[in-house]
């Protein structure tokens, strides 16, 4: 589940994070050069959720059940105007995002 908190745009399952520039502006852990909207950032954290859970398995397994998963993953790329497997790459290369400091 994704959750704003405050400043803070937090997801269950992954320790990537968005955090607020301005009034309606979100930049994310994972993609900290882009400026995003709300909804792009929700987006991009759940890109982030399924990577975590997922990891490199996803990109290498033909079963129903990941490929399924791979045009969900699609779907929120294009939402963010991205690549899905550049996106998904990246997740997976700055899985450690750290911990906030509120």
């Amino acid at each position: 589940m994704i959750e704003q908190q405050g400043r803070w745009l937090t997801a269950d399952h992954t320790d990537h994070y968005g955090f607020q520039t301005r009034a309606d502006r979100w930049k994310l852990t994972w993609l900290p050069e882009t400026v995003l909207p709300i909804e792009q950032a929700e987006a991009g954290l759940r890109i982030a959720e399924m990577a975590a859970y997922w990891g490199p398995w996803l990109l290498f397994v033909d079963r129903y059940e990941a490929r399924m998963v791979r045009l969900v993953v699609a779907h929120y790329a294009e939402v963010l105007g991205m690549d899905a497997l550049d996106a998904y790459l990246r997740c997976l290369a700055s899985d450690k995002a750290g911990g906030r400091d509120d």
